[in-house]
């Protein structure tokens, strides 16, 4: 309901609402009475939406659904019958949710049905074989499906169809075929997988997607092969390998391609010349770098790259000096 009401008698309001039922949005609903709604839903039959809940009547709300099926949502459950119901559905199927209970019938759903759309039919109104069907027809429809009218035929037919649909697939349901055919469209269902059905196989299938996916990937699945590869394909996957996996050339590379990752290397690995590469990507990194790294060089580097890096300078008389 807007609350911008513009009226301030149900004179006024009557009035403005003879000119244009539409305007009965900005009545206040005290001062709505039969008549006013009655113009205002004849005049504009989108106005049910803003009638007072006690002012919708039978003759009302069909009036309404007449012209317009979209209105159905706003008709009360005890106003609802057999043929405003037929109405509303013929007109827009997703009004099947709107339906009373007593009133779904098998035509109803069958209607709501049309062109396989899955995406309006409640769960308790699905069938396995409405299911199916639509799935044959849009794969992505399987996100509207019950999940307990699920089986192996259908989660396969769904994920072959769209790897999306692999995170809505019953856990039990889930098999290493499966779960490899989902990975292999899409790197990040790996995540997904069930950890019992998870290897090292499918793992590296989702790395070679994207490098990224290894922050998925548990430790006891990680290799050294593995972590390079994830971070030849995106540096900032540095930050999710393993340190005892982490070596100075993966540490080189990581930092060539994401400047932001100095903070994750390993003490014992860290150089002067892995903080000079740092800083120049970005000086932000020499906030991580340790006092005994902090030569002039990474210094003076750091400052070029923004004057703002002063404050990260630990060793005090260069700080002075700069």
């Amino acid at each position: 309901m807007n609350e911008e009401y513009r009226y301030e008698s149900i004179e006024m309001a009557l009035r403005a609402v003879k000119n244009w039922g539409g305007n009965l949005e900005f009545v206040r609903p005290d001062l709505q009475t039969p008549e006013m709604v009655m113009i205002a839903v004849r005049g504009n039959s989108r106005s049910l939406e803003y009638v007072r809940k006690d002012l919708i009547t039978p003759e009302l709300a069909e009036i309404a659904v007449k012209n317009w099926s979209g209105n159905f949502r706003f008709v009360r459950p005890d106003l609802q019958t057999p043929e405003m119901a037929t109405r509303a559905v013929n007109g827009e199927n997703y009004n099947l949710k709107y339906v009373r209970r007593d009133l779904e019938t098998p035509e109803l759903v069958a209607e709501a049905f049309k062109r396989n759309n899955l995406s309006h039919i409640p769960f308790h109104l699905q069938t396995y074989e409405m299911v199916l069907e639509a799935v044959r027809y849009v794969s992505s429809y399987f996100l509207f499906a019950n999940p307990d009218l699920q089986t192996p035929e259908l989660v396969r037919l769904a994920v072959e169809g769209d790897w999306y649909n692999f995170k809505r697939v019953r856990p039990d349901l889930q098999t290493y075929e499966l779960a490899l055919i989902a990975v292999k469209k899409k790197g990040g269902n790996f995540e997904c997988v069930r950890p019992d059905l998870q290897t090292y196989e499918l793992a590296m299938e989702a790395v070679k997607m994207w490098g990224g996916y290894i922050e998925g990937v548990p430790y006891h699945l990680q290799t050294p092969e593995l972590a390079m590869l994830a971070v030849e394909g995106w540096g900032f996957a540095f930050e999710y390998v393993r340190p005892d996996l982490q070596t100075y050339e993966m540490a080189l590379m990581a930092l060539k391609k994401g400047g932001g990752t100095f903070k994750f290397v390993r003490p014992d690995l860290r150089t002067s010349e892995l903080a000079l590469m740092a800083v120049k990507n970005w000086y932000k990194n020499l906030e991580h770098i340790p006092a005994h790294l902090q030569t002039q060089e990474v210094i003076e580097t750091a400052l070029k790259k923004d004057p703002k890096a002063k404050e990260f300078i630990k060793v005090k008389e260069r700080a002075n000096e700069n």
